[in-house]
């Protein structure tokens, strides 16, 4: 069975989230989104899994497996942990080309970035920074 596209999975959440009327619904589906979250292991909190720049914990850590690469990751908080998950439903199991190359849309098109802090959208950025470098990463091993 061939796995859904980027594309396809930032379609799916760009549907669900569009289907509340209210940002505090669609606050509590990202909240509910972080139990797909594939939980990273607790020997693995340490800092060089933290990123850097977000105002509350996170950490985050790769399997490069196959030529696919899988993330794991976690948070102290409940949207930052929801949009982690998002961002790693949307890209795990890809090619670390495909994880480079995304552009991830769905963040602009379900107008949830417009609804974050600055200081939590500089944290959105850097888990994206750190998930594409993550990737750039098994790209040269």
């Amino acid at each position: 069975m061939e796995k859904p596209s980027i594309e396809v999975r930032q379609k799916e959440i760009i549907s669900d989230l569009n289907e509340f009327e209210d940002w505090n619904s669609k606050y509590e589906y990202i909240i509910e989104f972080s139990d797909r979250l594939k939980l990273i292991e607790k020997k693995d909190l340490v800092v060089e899994n933290l990123i850097e720049g977000c105002q509350s914990n996170v950490w985050i850590k790769s399997n490069f497996v196959n030529g696919f690469v899988f993330y794991v990751g976690d948070s102290d908080a409940d949207i930052p942990k929801g949009i982690l998950s998002m961002i790693t439903y949307v890209v795990n199991g890809c090619s670390p080309d495909e994880i480079i190359n995304a552009e991830l849309f769905f963040l602009h098109e379900s107008k949830l970035l417009y609804h974050l802090t600055p200081t939590r959208v500089n944290g959105l950025n850097s888990m994206i920074e750190r998930i594409k470098k993550i990737a750039f990463d098994c790209k040269i091993k």
